[in-house]
């Protein structure tokens, strides 16, 4: 299921510790059910924008291009009783 996220922080205020920019969020995941118990297992892609900061208003955040790609993985077991 494809998702677009807007990121609200202008660039003056980017914090490189926050993962934080325009991103599409791409997942897919299946749960079995064996018995009394459900097994899912999750994956999720994030794809986010490339942010060039040329300024800023925080002291210790260089300029420069920021990128980065996240992957999650979820898994889950339930018992029913």
């Amino acid at each position: 299921m494809p998702l677009h996220e807007e990121n609200p922080v202008p660039d003056i205020w980017f914090e490189p510790a926050v993962t934080d920019a325009d991103k599409d969020m791409l997942s897919i995941g299946f749960h079995k059910n064996i018995d009394r118990y459900t097994v899912a297992l999750t994956y999720l892609y994030g794809i986010y924008e490339d942010r060039p900061i040329t300024v800023s208003a925080l002291p210790l955040n260089p300029a420069g291009e920021y990128k980065q790609d996240i992957h999650m993985l979820g898994a889950s077991v339930a018992l029913k009783f």
